[in-house]
């Protein structure tokens, strides 16, 4: 399935993000699965070997935040993975308001969906329970936001 999705990876705490891009299965439930997986691995030495395992393409193009890579790189992505790569390691999802953002004038937009920290993450059995819930979670929010302006352009017209 083509959910598109970009990797953004930061080094160092006060450095620029490094963009990577999976155009296949980038929902949670795969690739959050593999980013899990892959970033608490012991047998994956590095950043190339996890890029690697997860089937991420180097775009080579570095962006100041995260969802910069939504509004200002790539437009249709339906999330975006921010992995802070330097102690303590962490992973957050972003869920874009892709594929609604344009349809009826709702505005591009960005939001978090999920945090964790590499120490904290489901334990391997649960992790594709709860990037299940994790997708739910954004498809309803999302939703309920898209809703929300749809109500609000009735109310104004």
């Amino acid at each position: 399935m083509g959910t598109r999705a970009m990797v953004a990876r930061q080094a160092n705490p006060n450095g620029v993000y490094e963009l990577y891009y999976r155009h296949l299965d980038g929902y949670p439930t795969c690739l959050g699965v593999d980013l899990i997986e892959a970033l608490r691995s012991p047998l994956l030495k590095g950043w190339e070997d996890v890029a690697k395992e997860c089937k991420l393409e180097d775009e080579s193009k570095t962006v100041e935040k995260p969802e910069a890579a939504f509004l200002k790189v790539q437009g249709d992505l339906d999330y975006i993975y921010e992995v802070r790569d330097y102690d303590p390691k962490s992973l957050t999802i972003y869920k874009t308001s892709n594929p609604w953002d344009g349809a009826k004038g709702l505005p591009s937009f960005v939001f978090p969906i999920w945090f964790s920290y590499r120490h904290y993450f489901p334990a391997p059995h649960d992790t594709p329970a709860r990037m299940a819930e994790v997708e739910r979670t954004a498809s309803i929010a999302l939703q309920s936001i898209k809703c929300y302006h749809e109500a609000l352009s009735r109310k104004e017209a």
